[in-house]
């Protein structure tokens, strides 16, 4: 997966392109709006395809809380692959994108571009097309754009480039209000409100400008004889007999003229607004690791089901030859999981290696000593051993001290000549405790007795070393042991 990854990095390809009912793209690099490419992406081999945009399906929700929500966006194109060119119509749906020649063909996004016609002063068509407009309200598609035309000259023949800011509601819904909104996002009543512009467009610069927004530094705009902003609101020419005409009105050619074309003050020119066409935004990406991820992926995914679902085992095999000259091998087995069938399986190894490594006969053993228990509600304290004493000689109890000089600690049991234990003694587990003495002070405590508890601290009479006997260390008791 880390693979797949570094080559989709390095060799992949994406860009954008925004495309008008009607028109089309061809995967060239200069067709695309935006394009980026990893390091190692040649665009030199980039694969040969396009398409053209037939038509564009969108409804809406026209009833209920949920008005205006989208229900279905669907770009129908045609496309070709290859030399041939062989076209093949397919549609492409948000979230159900195209695979043309390895690339992904994504619809973004879409909206209207009001198809416009443009005449200057010597009544020349200088402009006609559709022009794309940007949503500025996303829900009821509100959209502004310009349109700019360079080659526009008044009727003396003068240069006089035009340009227009324009803003478009599919259903318009300002009515005797003087605003412009849209109330819904279909083009149930569009209108088109412009306002002209004349001048120098800047274009002849070389500076590159948004085809969506009007430089106006060397622009002067159109006014009426009140000196107010020259602008209109147009209908559709080919809707608007129908738009009015729902309302009970009969338009003659003249009035339609007059509904949808804005005629400029002094002859300047004139446009005319002719009907709508739709939009779609397309996002065309090529990603080489794709198929390696995948792969990689499965393979992940394969792997963890069977590490979830295979037992694992680890099984030891140790093969030794002693003197004697017999091989011995010995196995063992480590389940890795809770498993009550390690043993078996174990066996079942063992069993097919019989034939080959027949069982050998069983040493004989010596009887293990296990060590006794400890009593119950005690701590845990060191074994020792028990020393028995020849029975015509009697034991005293011995004591187990701590040399404060040296450190040391002496263990031992006393018995009684007959081989019983002292009565005062532990129990035949053999066990006697031994305290680790601190640092600064002896030890005063008897370990030797369970059931006397050990005074803590030295006596009153001995602190600070006081009544000391010779020969002892801080005036303590020499320790006397008994040899068997």
């Amino acid at each position: 997966m880390l693979v797949a990854f570094a080559v989709g990095g390095l060799w992949k390809s994406e860009g954008g392109k925004l495309v008008t009912e009607g028109d089309g793209f061809s995967n060239s690099l200069t067709q695309y709006d935006d394009f980026s490419s990893g390091p190692f992406f040649d665009t030199d081999t980039m694969e040969p395809f396009g398409f053209t945009m037939n038509s564009f399906d969108a409804t809406y929700e026209r009833t209920g809380p949920q008005k205006g929500t989208p229900r279905t966006f669907r770009a129908n194109i045609t496309y070709f692959t290859g030399a041939d060119g062989t076209p093949h119509k397919k549609s492409i749906e948000v979230n159900t994108p195209l695979d043309i020649a390895g690339n992904k063909v994504y619809l973004l996004s879409h909206g209207y571009a009001p198809v416009v016609t443009v005449k200057d002063g010597r009544g020349k068509v200088v402009y006609h097309g559709a022009v794309p407009f940007l949503p500025q309200d996303p829900k009821n598609f509100t959209s502004s754009g310009v349109v700019k035309v360079p080659g526009a000259q008044t009727k003396d023949g003068q240069r006089n480039q035009l340009g227009f800011q324009a803003l478009f509601v599919p259903t318009f819904g300002g009515k005797n209000s003087g605003s412009m909104f849209s109330q819904f996002p279909a083009p149930d009543f569009p209108v088109l409100s412009v306002n002209a512009w004349h001048g120098d467009l800047g274009l002849d610069s070389g500076l590159p400008q948004n085809v969506y927004q009007l430089d106006t530094k060397r622009l002067k705009q159109y006014k009426d004889a009140s000196g107010d902003i020259f602008k209109k609101m147009l209908l559709p020419k080919d809707r608007a007999a129908q738009m009015l005409g729902h309302a009970g009105a009969e338009l003659t050619p003249q009035q339609l003229d007059a509904e949808s074309t804005m005629t400029l003050p002094n002859g300047a020119g004139s446009i005319t607004f002719e009907g709508i066409k739709t939009w779609a935004s397309f996002k065309i990406a090529h990603q080489p690791g794709n198929g390696l991820a995948l792969t990689g992926a499965v393979c992940a995914l394969l792997g963890l089901a069977g590490s979830l679902f295979i037992q694992r085992r680890r099984v030891w095999v140790r093969a030794e030859r002693p003197a004697d000259g017999v091989t011995m091998v010995e196995m063992a087995g480590l389940g890795r999981s809770e498993s009550a069938r390690v043993a078996e399986e174990l066996a079942t190894l063992a069993a097919a290696l019989t034939p080959s490594a027949p069982l050998a006969a069983a040493p004989s053993r010596t009887p293990r000593t296990i060590p006794p228990r400890p009593p119950k509600n005690r701590r845990s304290l060191p074994t020792l051993p028990i020393l028995l004493i020849p029975p015509k000689e009697r034991a005293r109890e011995s004591r187990c001290r701590s040399q404060r000089d040296t450190g040391s600690q002496q263990q031992c049991v006393g018995v009684f000549g007959d081989g019983r234990l002292h009565p005062r003694l532990p129990r035949p587990h053999g066990r006697v405790g031994v305290r680790q003495p601190q640092q600064g002070r002896p030890d005063r405590r008897r370990t030797d007795h369970p059931g006397r508890r050990a005074r803590r601290g030295p006596r009153p009479d001995q602190a600070a070393g006081r009544h000391r006997r010779p020969g002892t260390a801080q005036g303590r008791h020499p320790v006397h042991h008994r040899q068997p």
